[in-house]
């Protein structure tokens, strides 16, 4: 699978991961619980620029985000929830609600909420916080969005090749981009629509530049914006969301570490962190431990006790660090 993706498949009538990795799996977002003895979960999962696409199959679970989560890892983006098939149910604070095939639903994770997954086929998008009020500022916890207004995402979806990690990567972009339309208000559709793409696609160009130079301790931020046909004002503004041009350089050096210390096997530290243009090996380790809250050595050795299911809860702790 490609190294920003993973999968994660257990349950009780297939093999694969067990109830106690599922929860240590959802354990950075709230608390999970069984509903019925027939717990069955398969999740692929992929993260593009500030949005992750998971594509999940899932029965007999109920999820929790109680006040004392939210308080605790501090998310601080969106999920929009999509049901593609099934029966699932939805709490947004008055008790809960279907979510009807075909209905999406957005959630702030912000605020408590509890989902219900009877036997459901979801497709959920955790959203950085800045593109979802750029589409729609008055976009609300518990919105839902009618099987009408989904049909469009549905319908791409349906293309898609199901469990095909690298298809669903190629179509990412497109499907943000219809989701962010679906929550846009009236009147501002096109504007908004040809901003995000624009913005979406110079931070690509940003992201790829740096991703292409990481070896380099130097990389500047006049030479970027010279390399993407950006003025400095515009590649400080693109980079604003992530704390700057400094800050999004670190994010992209530490999310290739993320993918080299589970992928790329005996290599040392120190060689990872000459690699990745990371002044030494101490520096490197304070800095990804500042995000995760573990030492490289120790993620990378918690990856290997259980090659599936760790590597896909290392790697969704990672990428959810990074909506901080």
């Amino acid at each position: 699978m490609p190294g920003d993706s993973f999968r994660f498949r257990g349950g009780c009538d297939e093999p694969g991961a067990s109830w106690e990795d599922y929860c240590r799996l959802y354990a950075r977002g709230g608390e999970a619980f069984q509903e019925a003895g027939n717990f069955r979960a398969d999740i692929t999962a992929i993260r593009l620029d500030r949005v992750i696409l998971f594509d999940r199959r899932l029965r007999g679970l109920r999820h929790e985000r109680r006040p004392e989560h939210v308080v605790a890892n501090g998310f601080d983006h969106f999920t929009l929830q999509l049901n593609l098939g099934g029966s699932a149910e939805v709490d947004c604070g008055d008790g809960f609600q279907a979510l009807a095939e075909g209905e999406a639903v957005l959630l702030d994770t912000r605020l408590p909420m509890r989902l219900r997954l009877v036997d459901v086929h979801l497709l959920t998008a955790s959203i950085a916080r800045p593109l979802v009020m750029a589409a729609a500022a008055d976009s609300a916890h518990g919105r839902f969005i009618s099987p009408a207004r989904t049909a469009v995402l549905r319908r791409r979806m349906a293309e898609w090749a199901e469990g095909d990690p690298i298809g669903l990567a190629l179509e990412g972009p497109r499907l943000l981009l219809i989701m962010l339309d679906m929550l846009r208000s009236e009147g501002r559709r096109q504007a908004g629509a040809d901003r995000l793409r624009r913005m979406m696609i110079r931070r690509a160009l940003i992201r790829d530049y740096v991703e292409a130079n990481l070896t380099r301790r130097d990389l500047d931020p006049l030479e970027i914006a010279q390399a993407c046909a950006l003025s400095r004002a515009t590649l400080y503004r693109l980079t604003e969301p992530d704390g700057g041009v400094v800050n999004f350089v670190r994010k992209v050096r530490l999310a290739r570490l993320e993918r080299l210390l589970v992928d790329g096997g005996a290599e040392q530290l120190a060689d990872f962190a000459e690699r990745l243009g990371f002044a030494d090996a101490s520096h490197m380790s304070r800095q990804f431990r500042a995000v995760t809250g573990i030492s490289p050595g120790r993620y990378r050795a918690a990856s290997r006790e259980d090659p599936a299911a760790n590597a896909a809860r290392q790697r969704w702790t990672a990428w959810m660090a990074e909506f901080r």
